[in-house]
């Protein structure tokens, strides 16, 4: 690790401390960074290879399903009012649960089943919303104080489209931002004691790193090069330097500076107080880059389908699909038990249809409890 290190008993100044504890919380990012993309790609291939196969014949499944009941429910003076309605509801679920995050739009079967059991065409309900989405994200931005145009999503874009576009919001969003702290910091003419402190602080971060650069330029350069064996060794290590340089990654071109400057006795103590501090404040810069660039990894749009099985995108960061196959197993398992029961014999098909919209009976008016007793403790209702 790239620390500060005192050749003798006195110990390190309050920069010096400063500096060991941001290398130590830069590299500790970097390698969460490292970690955590490896998970989010391992997750993501269980995903593609685990779950998707499973999911498609559990939704071929539910289709089967649907299109039996929607018989049923067809029958002239088969089912009494109520039962009717308890089937559409259970078709409404089976419904919302084939049209999922990721399934395309339904065929003409399938729509015709939707507007049975909806009251409305598929188009209308998409649509409608759609614009309930919208409208949302629109007062949210309005109460961020944010101008955001967002009549560039439309209901037909896919979900990485979307991804795209919801990724161009935030970029503006915080350039918006930055913009506004730009203008407040800019509102006197005169600079302030504390803005020349930040600018020329910001001077001298610059010039220690362009200091560094050159110094290890010089001793790089391939023509400068006797050794023809060490040519190419050298030329590696300027593309190190030059990437670390412009991409302002000091950590990166401090370690490169160790180990071809100070490889055999590091003596990172001698530097002056000033130089550690204007180290200390890239470093810091770092630190937030990367912090936000950790937070920001699960929100990329190639772990978009991964979304439906959290709550916030944070938590794939320790998500397995354990529990989501057995859920998924179950319920195909289930779906296809009572597909065969009501494709079997009429006796009973009845019987299974019966005591099907009996149990959804009962898990609704369980529901409807639930939701009232909620709303007593909200004062909602008395």
């Amino acid at each position: 690790m790239l620390t500060i290190q005192t050749q003798t008993a006195q110990k390190l100044s309050t920069h010096q401390q400063a500096f060991n504890r941001n290398v130590k919380k830069l590299e500790s990012l970097q390698q969460d960074i490292v970690r955590l993309t490896q998970k989010l790609s391992d997750t993501m291939r269980d995903y593609q290879q685990n779950v998707v196969p499973l999911m498609e014949d559990k939704r071929a499944a539910t289709r089967n399903l649907m299109v039996l009941l929607y018989g049923f429910l067809q029958r002239p003076n088969y089912l009494r009012p109520q039962e009717k309605r308890a089937l559409k509801g259970f078709m409404q679920n089976l419904m919302n649960d084939y049209l999922d995050f990721n399934a395309p739009d339904p065929d003409v079967e399938i729509r015709k089943i939707f507007q049975t059991i909806f009251g409305t065409t598929f188009e209308e309900a998409k649509k409608a919303a759609f614009d309930k989405v919208r409208k949302g994200m629109k007062s949210m931005f309005d109460m961020m104080g944010v101008d955001v145009d967002i009549n560039g999503f439309n209901q037909n874009m896919s979900e990485e489209e979307m991804a795209r576009r919801m990724h161009e919001m935030k970029s503006k969003m915080r350039n918006q931002e930055a913009a506004k702290r730009q203008r407040a910091s800019s509102s006197t003419k005169k600079e302030t004691k504390q803005q020349v402190k930040e600018r020329l602080a910001k001077e001298a971060r610059d010039k220690s790193m362009s200091t560094i650069y050159k110094g290890l330029a010089k001793i790089l350069h391939p023509d400068l090069e006797q050794d023809e064996s060490k040519k190419g060794e050298k030329e590696e290590l300027m593309k190190e330097v030059t990437s670390a340089y412009q991409n302002k990654d000091l950590h990166t071109l401090l370690k490169l500076e160790l180990r071809i400057l100070h490889s055999d006795e590091p003596h990172l103590d001698k530097l002056s107080n000033e130089k550690i501090k204007a180290y200390n404040e890239l470093l810091r810069e770092q630190i937030e880059e990367l912090d936000i660039q950790k937070q920001q990894l699960p929100e990329h749009s190639r772990y978009l389908p991964l979304h439906q099985f959290v709550d916030a995108p944070f938590q794939l960061f320790n998500f397995t699909f354990s529990r989501t196959l057995k859920e998924i197993k179950h319920a195909l398992t289930k779906a296809q038990k009572t597909f065969a029961t009501l494709h079997g014999n009429e006796k009973n098909a009845d019987a299974e249809l019966k005591s099907l919209l009996k149990a959804w009976q009962h898990s609704e008016e369980k529901d409807r409890q639930r939701d009232m007793e909620n709303m007593r403790h909200l004062g909602l209702y008395k």
